[in-house]
């Protein structure tokens, strides 16, 4: 799938996906889910709060989860080497 983003967008989604470890897809898939998940929450009729608390939630979790792969591709390579 091909996009056009204005490049102020794409240099803040780059910034976002160093800040959290994850690639630029990653980043864009994680942003989108998070709006679907706050989008279901408000139709569904619950406060807008306690989407926001799910979706920080999760994205906490994808955060420390693509620090881990990081870390452990990291770990890869540092083993790699010693061999």
């Amino acid at each position: 799938m091909k996009i056009r983003l204005a490049r102020t967008l794409k240099d803040k989604i780059e910034a976002a996906a160093e800040e959290t470890n994850r690639t630029l897809n990653g980043e864009i898939v994680a942003r989108l889910e998070r709006t679907f998940i706050e989008d279901a929450e408000r139709e569904s009729g619950r406060t807008t709060w306690i989407a926001k608390a799910k979706a920080n939630s999760m994205a906490s979790f994808e955060e420390r989860l693509a620090k881990l792969e990081s870390e452990f591709a990291e770990f890869r390579q540092s083993v790699e080497r010693t061999k």
